[in-house]
């Protein structure tokens, strides 16, 4: 079997989430078929059966003319299977006459406000066309998968019905893996550091265990230049506190940053439209041995099991945020039991292998 995996809006050399998920789950499918990964960004690499070609103009292409000239890039490799990550708006998706089995994929919420861009002041009038955009774009394709439950919600509240495979997001259990820990507790958060992902929530938790004596060591890590004006509004906030929070900004070895943490978070603001996606750095915390602490949002509570795998606090609550981690930094019983049990989940159900498989049996089925 060949497969072609697009993903138009993807530069597959920049360090992001959209480039992991495509390059890791790529590597992996390349165990068992050959494989050929299309995306924009500079020129790629060939390794193997794993192909990736990287063309910077199918970026933004828009019209018929756009779909036909990618539906021919792709009839040149002459797959079997074409597996399609969606974004708002694409033409290909809508205009794509290509004969191969289709599978369209959508791996955030579309509908979310804060993925309005120019579109906010008319957030109503978007979302109208983009349901008549994905309600036309789905009838082009064989199966359609969803990287988590709530995704699958944000689409069939607006009427976008298919039967949908759900596949989460996972991480290379074999690259991510607990390491040494040492005294003081780390706790750590790595990604992208903007508002919506909380990452002021946890300086400000920070702030409270720092208050109360809690001894721990916090390390905030990534960040894109999209949030460097509020990040730095975060270091001199830390500086002004004197505060013992570390920004690293981008780290390249992620693996080795984790590997000595001993809590991951993920403080992300539950915003109007609840509905969200599969969260890149829950599922690498879990796989480097780290205790979770998530805000209890709908997309984090199908991964993160409260008392089981991690602990939940309520959405922007930076109190309850902070008394989690302090509860955790305290118990060292109960946070070597949930490092365990996120480990174990990991290896067992959210890794690339696992979901490379899962598309796999969906492609041969068509």
């Amino acid at each position: 079997m060949k497969m072609v995996m697009l993903a138009p809006d993807v530069e597959l050399d920049k360090i992001s989430g959209g480039s992991v998920h495509h390059t890791s789950l790529c590597k992996e499918l390349a165990k068992y078929c050959d494989v050929v990964l299309i995306g924009s960004g500079s020129e790629g690499s060939i390794s193997g059966r794993y192909e990736t070609q990287t063309h910077p103009w199918i970026k933004k292409p828009r019209g018929r003319e756009a779909a036909k000239k990618i539906d021919s890039l792709i009839a040149e490799e002459q797959p079997d299977i074409l597996y399609y990550r969606a974004e708002p708006f694409e033409s290909f998706g809508l205009y794509t006459k290509l004969p191969a089995p289709k599978i369209i994929e959508f791996n955030y919420n579309f509908f979310a406000r804060h993925q309005s861009g120019a579109w906010t002041k008319a957030w109503w009038l978007r979302n109208a066309l983009l349901s008549r955009w994905l309600k036309k774009t789905i009838k082009n394709f064989d199966a359609a998968v969803c990287v988590s439950g709530s995704v699958k919600k944000s689409l069939e509240m607006r009427g976008v019905r298919s039967s949908y495979h759900i596949i989460p997001n996972g991480a290379d259990v074999r690259k991510f893996k607990p390491g040494k820990k040492t005294k003081p507790v780390k706790i750590v958060f790595v990604g992208g550091a903007g508002k919506h992902q909380g990452a002021d929530m946890l300086v400000h938790a920070g702030e409270i265990l720092q208050s109360k004596g809690v001894k721990c060591r916090i390390t905030i890590a990534g960040g894109f230049p999209l949030y460097d004006s509020f990040v730095s509004s975060l270091k001199k906030y830390v500086a002004e506190k004197h505060l013992n929070i570390e920004f690293t900004g981008m780290v390249q070895d992620v693996p080795k940053l984790l590997s000595t943490a001993d809590i991951g978070v993920a403080p992300f603001r539950d915003v109007k439209e609840r509905y969200g996606f599969s969260p890149l750095k829950i599922f690498e915390y879990m796989a480097s041995g780290l205790a979770i602490v998530a805000s209890d949002t709908e997309w984090n509570r199908e991964i993160v099991k409260e008392g089981e795998n991690g602990l939940l606090f309520q959405a922007g609550n930076e109190k309850e945020l902070a008394d989690c981690l302090q509860v955790l930094v305290e118990n060292t019983r109960l946070r070597k039991k949930l490092q365990k049990a996120a480990r174990s989940d990991a290896v067992k159900y959210y890794n690339w292998n696992r979901a490379a498989k899962h598309i796999l049996s969906i492609a041969r089925s068509l």
